[in-house]
């Protein structure tokens, strides 16, 4: 049920999930979705589909190559219900047939102390062009003794008169 300020009513929500890794390559792969199957104001629709490709040679930890690449059509194909209410779900699908986004990211870490991994990356995404190039670098856990924050620097030429900043993560 929705009480929000745009669509308001019971509605009914399906999605799934195929995944394939291969670990000895390093390759996974998912494709997932969902759509609104139902809903009180008919003529109320949101889908999203999305592709997921990673290669990671040695998944067990955060060191050495890793890179990402995804595509996506409609809405958000995942998140339940905070993909439905999202502002990005929106804007012009029932005209166009859907959003078609893409991103591809590149990262190579490296042990720190502490049990943490520093990796400078790299990604770009956007909606046919790129609208996006982050440089960054991030120091992450990598082990189970490691505090669970993440620190994150980057730029972004790429944005409207480009772009710099940082962030941090911490979970408890």
């Amino acid at each position: 049920h929705d009480g929000g300020d745009a669509e308001t009513g019971y509605g009914l929500e399906i999605g799934g999930s195929l995944a394939y890794s291969d670990s000895v390559r390093g390759l996974a792969i998912s494709i997932d979705g969902r759509t609104l199957a139902l809903h009180e104001d008919g003529a109320f629709g949101n889908w999203g589909l999305g592709l997921n490709l990673a290669w990671d040679p040695d998944p067990q930890t955060k060191r050495g190559w890793s890179a990402t690449a995804t595509h996506g059509l409609g809405g958000s194909s995942s998140g339940g219900v905070d993909a439905l209410l999202g502002p990005e779900t929106f804007p012009g699908l029932a005209e166009t047939g859907g959003e078609v986004t893409w991103s591809l990211e590149g990262a190579y870490g490296r042990g720190r102390r502490h049990g943490m991994v520093g990796s400078p990356y790299g990604r770009m995404s956007g909606t046919g062009e790129i609208e996006s190039l982050r440089l960054g670098y991030r120091i992450e856990p990598d082990a189970s003794h490691a505090a669970d924050m993440t620190v994150n620097a980057w730029a972004d030429p790429a944005a409207d008169g480009g772009s710099v900043g940082a962030g941090i993560e911490w979970k408890w």
